[in-house]
């Protein structure tokens, strides 16, 4: 359990179905708004900023994101701009770097979600490079909410994930990158936990911790 963030991310989520669990996982991800209120509980509290689209400015992700960190957050699960990273990669570096660089100073840390079923095997691995470079703790897989992803066969969408999960730890070792990695997106049992966990994944998100 110690490598799974539990998440309580659908829209019609209430703080009835976080109450019910949070007494039984030792890492919940939830929506900004019920940051201050899990603060009074004994967990380790992350949340999403820019949640799904990640399309905002980065203004605005870095007020979103302060405003979290000071309700309460110890971890942040930020989606990137994905149109920037078409445009302007080097651009989308110094954002999320600004990011980065604020939720250290607050000692929290940062996990950047790229939406990886976006991307070819190429933009998969610039995508490392920049989260690593920017400073980021964590890449992250998915918000699991992309309909690329989630429309998948369970065992197709499954074995991509593995296969990212694969690629980034390789390209990891190969470069020197220090970052770790986060998978998420339709993770539903022990046994997929525990392969994605021998490929290289640090972190899990997952909705389903009764299975773990």
């Amino acid at each position: 359990m110690d490598k799974i963030d539990f998440t309580l991310l659908k829209p019609e989520t209430t703080w009835k179905n976080i109450s019910e669990v949070v007494h039984k996982v030792s890492v919940i991800c939830v929506n900004p708004k019920f940051v201050r209120q899990l603060s009074k509980h004994n967990v380790k509290i992350c949340s999403v900023i820019d949640f799904p689209l990640g399309a905002s400015e980065i203004s605005q992700k870095i007020n979103q994101m302060v405003s979290t960190i000071e309700m309460g957050a110890h971890e942040v699960d930020v989606v990137m701009d994905a149109g920037m990273f078409i445009e302007n990669p080097e651009q989308l570096r110094n954002d999320l770097n600004a990011l980065c660089t604020i939720a250290h100073n607050y000692d929290v840390v940062i996990k950047i979600i790229v939406e990886a079923c976006l991307w070819s095997t190429d933009q998969l691995c610039q995508l490392i490079k920049i989260c690593a470079d920017a400073g980021a703790d964590y890449i992250k897989t998915s918000t699991g909410m992309n309909k690329l992803d989630t429309r998948e066969h369970q065992l197709v969408r499954a074995k991509k994930l593995e296969n990212w999960i694969e690629l980034w730890n390789n390209e990891r070792k190969l470069h020197g990158y220090q970052i770790k990695i986060k998978a998420s997106g339709g993770i539903t049992s022990r046994a997929q936990v525990e392969k994605l966990i021998r490929l290289g994944a640090d972190r899990i998100g997952t909705s389903t911790y009764e299975n773990y």
